[in-house]
């Protein structure tokens, strides 16, 4: 067979297929009278097709003409202009550029930023826009709809109308307007001659008017709301509302009983059932209770605390200890007070210990300290016995032992004038023994003044008036006393003690001594060989020393102190409630409590020398018991405000926790600093962070990591960064149930940069969590920021609630959060992601791939350290193209190295002068030059003064090259028409491709298929370079913003203060963040992204979304009632 075949001059036929393996070349025209299938591309000048063509690919970089009608069952994609002279029937439009078709037949018409339908001479429109601050509006004759549906002209409408509420109204109903929207009505609205509308809350009470208003009560005590003719002015209808509840500057209040559960209250508060008091209950009179009353917590009365345990909550006739005395109000801190049924009043005791009482003696006192009761109002009395306790001026006896009774007392405490006994051991009962000045025992006697002719003789050292008399005889029937002579004596040696034989005799008794009994007047003691009884009350005014053992069948008190066996008397500034405690061979002075080895206890009457392990021997700062803490102890705050020296560091493991939220306030003393340092594992729980006052501002975090240089002030003073400990697992710091109240300060900051999983080595894969979890963290630190991730860290957030921070949850440089329960309310912003993090993971693009794919094959996927990781949701990729590789980037070359540009917004820097509200000036952008570049439109507003005041973007634009002026940079330009002389600039946002899925990669390439969320827009070829970095990211769902915008002064944003929330600021996503979130708002609207809200006011859903949805259902109605 020849290699060349060359035809000339003639025609060829072929019966059967023909194939060329190589390029066929037709210089003429090509005709066909069947079909023609090609499968490859065909390169002509022109081609006539009058039959039927098949065509895979159809490439054409002119402009084709159809006069025929054209039926295209797939999507047409038209990037410049195409022109159908005949009809056209086309399931799907995908269209970027202009589409001109006489007659058209569309399945689905996709736009991504608008459709617009014109007339020849371009004045007529049907315009829908997709995307811009105009997304889902739609225009007739309007080239720029302000409403949803903007239409220029007459509407002509052959069907029904529906209003607001769905109904298409009944015949002869009219149109209303309410709060809700449009709605039918049954009359016509005409108030003066047809009657009125009623409203609730803004929207209509039924479908007509009224004529007749009806004032209806429940006919019980009076009506509260009456209606009368106004006396001047007939046609006037006067409404009164009885209210007996009267205003005033100090509140409301009322002159009638108030019943609840009640109907005719019988006082000015009748409560029938439960009355639960949140706060304090002040009661100024008397109060009455006719049956137990419980009281489950503490107990104050008259300014004071009632501690103890009251043993019978019900007086008893009989009882030994009873809990209350008829007017016991002044024993301030009585352990148990007892009832008397003749006590008249009960008297004033500075510190009593027990005040006991038996139905037949008179009251039988026993006090801590009872030689100090300063004023008996009324002595109480006895049924029986002759004595009282107290008498009218007992105020001065300033040092008495143990004042006793007896039931037919022979000795009783106090005498009647016996205030100035004022070292007597035990005083006796005479109505005139006041004057026995240095008595050393004063005996009881019948008829005894001043014991001249005793019944019972006294004995005195120095009797104020028995002089002569040493040593009296006992005779209960003598006539007359023996007298013997005294004589004094300072002798320091002992001398017996004499004693009354107890004899039967009728007519003598003896008077022995014996060496058992000494007594030495140098020293003045008594020394008892054997065994001592007292039957009575005894006061020891110097050293009692016992060398056997002692039984004290009664009380004993010490008005001193008590020495232990180490010398200690238990008492110093550092030594608060210590105990006696059995110790080996005797007795020492210990803290309360019992001490262990795993909790430091922290008071605010410690002192940070003690050890803390026991209440008692408390530390009394935080960082105090910090600086002694191991790894593993908790730290137990009581209540109190505790000024710091912070930072204070924690070590691992470490717990902080306070007694209760509100009850334990830490305030830092350094308020440029961190408060709290923590690390793997360690736990801050129930207690409040606050300034000195609101008007201090702290810059510093409540709870952070500790820096890369340590600067703790108190506590464990250690660099970070932070670690996994020898553990080999890493355990989030866990920050729960606490309060920040810190002007301007962060509650929480998590800096990734401060975390390494690793303690020694190599960090292995998926250990830097770099994390903290909190759990009911409230922040009212005004204009602060709540919770801070930054740096690649990470927080799981449940229940934090913020008011009136500046921000309430910030993500910055690639940090993420899951957020969960929680609340916004007031401040300036809510959520807020801004940027990502620095190159993460770096790959290599496989295989050249076309514009609009998704799916990539990467090549060499490792991080920063050159291990091989696999892409995850939460990152953004960017594609280092070069420009030289595309026909569409202008002058522009070289590689890009940064995420190409969309613009976000645009600042007005110069607002100019001299522009028209009615035709504001045209805005233009610089165009786009990255490859697939689209234009950017945007549209001036102009104030009343002629200025610009903002600029609305159309359509964003797409693929500027980063900025600079480098080959491969651009800097976008904004111009205005005429001569106002405005400037502006745009505020841009980089373009990532987010990972969706990808799959593990292998060992040692590292090659791993990368789904991302969006298309590609252009193509990428072979051996381009990737990046991908972490996004800053809140994630949250039912999130509730209230008035958020309104400012960080509560006193201002509250609404009724004038507060105005900013929508936009609930939410924001910039520079690459992402904050993926459901949420409600103040005024209950739900959203779902930034693409679908549901308005509860309107009862209207928009969105992007949304519109979206709407526009791809409504267009083909559009075009085909449009033509």
């Amino acid at each position: 067979m020849a290699e060349n075949i060359w035809v000339q001059g003639q025609e060829s036929y072929f019966n059967e297929d023909a194939k060329f393996f190589k390029d066929v070349y037709i210089y003429g025209k090509l005709y066909y009278d069947g079909s023609v299938g090609v499968s490859g591309a065909v390169d002509s000048a022109n081609i006539n097709i009058s039959g039927i063509a098949t065509i895979n690919n159809l490439f054409v970089t002119g402009i084709s003409t159809f006069l025929g009608n054209v039926s295209i069952a797939n999507t047409i994609s038209v990037a410049s202009t195409a022109t159908f002279g005949g009809n056209v029937a086309i399931s799907s439009i995908l269209t970027a550029g202009s589409l001109v078709v006489d007659n058209i037949d569309v399945g689905i018409a996709t736009v991504r930023e608008r459709f617009e339908l014109t007339n020849d001479d371009g004045t007529q429109h049907v315009v829908g826009f997709a995307s811009g601050p105009r997304a889902g509006r739609v225009g007739i004759g309007s080239t720029l709809p302000e409403r949803q549906l903007d239409v220029v002209g007459d509407i002509k409408i052959t069907e029904n109308i529906y209003d607001s509420a769905n109904s298409e109204g009944l015949t002869g109903y009219y149109l209303s307007r309410d709060a809700a929207g449009i709605r039918w009505v049954a009359a016509a609205p005409d108030a003066q001659t047809d009657g009125f509308f009623a409203q609730n809350e803004g929207v209509l009470v039924g479908v007509g008017s009224f004529s007749t208003i009806n004032f209806i009560g429940n006919q019980v005590g009076g009506d509260l709301v009456n209606a009368t003719v106004n006396s001047v002015n007939s046609t006037t209808l006067d409404v009164t509302i009885k209210d007996h509840w009267i205003k005033n500057n100090s509140g409301i209040h009322t002159t009638v009983h108030v019943g609840i559960n009640v109907e005719n209250p019988i006082a000015p508060l009748d409560v029938n059932g439960i009355a639960w008091l949140r706060s304090e209950l002040r009661v100024s009179g008397v109060s009455t209770f006719a049956d137990t009353v419980r009281i489950d917590a503490a107990l104050r009365v008259h300014d004071n605390d009632i501690v103890g345990t009251a043993l019978t909550a019900k007086f008893a006739h009989l009882a030994g200890v009873s809990t209350f005395a008829r007017q016991a109000g002044f024993a301030t801190v009585a352990g148990i007070a007892t009832y008397a049924p003749l006590a008249g009043v009960a008297t004033y005791a500075g510190v009593s210990g027990i005040s006991t009482f038996t139905r037949i003696s008179g009251i039988a006192t026993f006090a801590r300290q009872a030689g100090f009761a300063t004023a008996a109002g009324i002595a109480t009395r006895s049924n029986v016995a002759f004595a009282a306790t107290f008498a009218k001026q007992a105020g001065f006896a300033t040092v008495s032992g143990i004042a006793t009774f007896a039931l037919t007392a022979g000795i009783v405490t106090f005498a009647r004038n016996a205030g100035f006994a004022t070292v007597s051991g035990i005083s006796t009962f005479s109505n005139q023994a006041g004057f026995s000045t240095a008595a050393g025992i004063s005996t009881f006697a019948k008829q005894s003044g001043f014991s001249t002719s005793a019944g019972i003789a006294t004995f005195a050292n120095q009797a104020g008036f028995a002089t002569v008399a040493g040593f009296a005889t006992n005779a209960a029937r003598a006539g007359i006393a023996t007298f013997i002579q005294t004589v004094q004596t300072l002798t320091n040696q002992d001398f017996f003690i004499p004693f009354v034989e107890n004899a039967t005799s009728q007519t003598s008794e003896t008077v022995r001594v014996d060496s058992g009994i000494k007594y030495n007047p140098a020293t003045d003691t008594v020394t008892v060989g054997g065994g001592l009884t007292v039957g009575s009350a005894a006061t020891v005014h110097g050293a009692l020393k016992v060398d056997g053992n002692s039984v004290f069948d009664g009380s004993v008190e010490l008005n001193s102190t008590l020495i232990d066996i180490n010398g200690d008397t238990g008492v110093s500034a550092a030594k608060t409630d210590y105990r006696l405690a059995s110790v080996g061979s005797g007795v020492s002075w210990r803290p309360a409590g019992v001490e262990t080895k795993n909790i430091l206890y922290v008071t605010k009457d410690g002192n940070d020398s003690n050890s803390g392990l026991l209440e008692g021997d408390a530390k009394a700062t935080i960082g105090g018991a910090a600086a002694v803490a191991l790894d593993g102890d908790t730290i137990y705050v009581r209540p109190g405000t505790y000024f710091e020296n912070n930072p204070i560091g924690l070590r691992t493991d470490v717990s902080i926790s306070g007694q209760d939220l509100r009850l334990v306030t830490v305030v830092p003393n350094n308020p440029n600093e961190d408060l709290f340092h923590v690390r793997r594992g360690c736990l801050i729980e129930n207690m409040n962070f606050a300034g000195s006052r609101v008007g201090v501002s702290y810059t510093g975090a409540m709870v952070a990591f500790p820096p890369l240089t340590a600067n703790q002030n108190s506590g464990y003073v250690a660099p970070g960064p932070v670690n996994e400990g020898p553990s080999g697992r890493y355990r989030s710091p866990y920050i729960r149930n606490c309060t920040n109240f810190a002007t301007n300060s962060i509650g929480l900051k998590v800096d990734g940069d401060l975390v390494d999983a690793a303690f020694t080595g190599t960090n292995n894969l998926g250990q830097d969590l770099k994390s903290m979890v909190v759990d009911s963290y409230t922040q009212y630190n005004e204009n602060g920021i709540g919770v801070s991730i930054t740096n690649k860290g990470y927080a799981q957030l449940v229940s934090i609630f913020t008011i009136n921070s500046k921000i309430a949850i910030f993500a910055g440089s690639g940090g993420q959060c899951d957020l969960t329960n929680s609340n916004s309310s007031f401040g300036n912003f809510g959520l807020y992601a801004d940027g990502t993090s620095d190159d993460e993971f770096t790959g290599i693009n496989t295989g050249a791939k076309n514009a609009d794919v998704d799916t990539f094959q990467v090549f060499g996927v490792r991080d920063e350290d050159a291990a091989v990781r696999k892409p995850f949701d939460g990152q953004g990729a960017f594609f280092k193209i070069n420009l030289d590789d595309y026909n569409d980037t202008g002058t522009k070359t070289g590689i890009v190295t940064e995420p190409l540009r969309t613009i976000r917004s645009i600042k007005v820097t110069n607002g100019g002068s001299g522009y028209s509200q009615t035709s504001p000036p045209a805005v233009t952008v610089s165009e786009p030059f990255g490859p697939e570049g689209i234009l950017a439109e945007l549209s001036a507003n102009v104030s009343a003064a002629g200025t610009i005041s903002s600029i609305d973007i159309v359509a964003s634009g797409r693929n500027f090259l980063p900025a600079g002026s480098g080959t491969n940079q651009q800097n976008i330009t904004i111009t205005f028409s005429g001569s106002g002389g405005a400037t502006a600039e745009a505020v841009t946002d980089p373009i990532f491709f987010t990972v969706n899925t990808a799959t593990t990669p292998t060992t040692n390439t590292g090659l791993s298929t990368v789904t991302f969320n969006e298309f590609v827009p252009y193509s990428v070829g072979t051996g381009v370079s990737m990046s991908f970095r972490r996004l800053s990211r809140i994630i949250t769902s039912s999130h509730s913003f209230e008035y958020v915008g309104a400012g960080t002064d509560i006193n201002r944003a509250n609404p009724f203060q004038g507060g105005e929330p900013i929508p936009a600021n609930e939410v924001v996503a910039i520079n690459g963040g992402q904050v993926p979130f459901t949420s409600t708002d103040q005024k209950g609207n739900f959203r779902i992204g930034a693409g679908l809200v549901i308005d509860q006011t309107t009862a209207t859903i928009s969105g992007r979304d949304f519109n979206r949805a709407i526009q791809a259902n409504l267009t083909p109605l559009i075009l085909a009632l449009g033509g």
